[in-house]
């Protein structure tokens, strides 16, 4: 994966703010867009901007994928460490090929977007609360 440009506050560097490469790599940050990525909210979100192609698949293609956003997970101090916590954990359940729990995906992911699942429209499946890796 590639690198990062973050901008911090220094109080010794001149105008307030020093560049710093941060390896994305090296942070919890892919698990948790995993996570993301992987959540009904993400995919209400897919169904306003990109159509569905015969099957019922999402056409993916850039042109309706760019319009797409996604929460800075990296350097957004308005996301708790609890909810990016938890994202990262089923990351790593999804990549392990292990179960995960659906409901607690959705909120995380709502969460993140800073929107109350609620708002999302989701209906509920009738399924068991744990997901299986698709």
């Amino acid at each position: 994966m590639g690198k990062s440009t973050v901008l911090v506050q220094d109080e010794d560097a001149e105008g307030g703010q020093l560049e710093v490469d941060l390896p994305f790599d090296s942070t919890d940050a892919p698990w948790a867009y995993l996570a993301l990525l992987n959540s009904r909210v993400f995919e209400v979100l897919l169904s306003y901007f990109c159509p569905r192609v015969q099957g019922g698949q999402f056409n993916l293609s850039k042109r309706f994928v760019s319009k797409v956003l996604l929460p800075d997970l990296l350097l957004d101090n308005r996301i708790a460490n609890e909810t990016l916590d938890g994202l990262t954990e089923i990351g790593r359940r999804i990549h392990a090929e292990r179960p995960w729990n659906g409901h607690e995906l959705s909120e995380l992911s709502a969460r993140a977007y800073g929107v109350h699942v609620d708002a999302w429209g989701l209906k509920e499946r009738v399924y068991d609360e744990w997901e299986r890796p698709r």
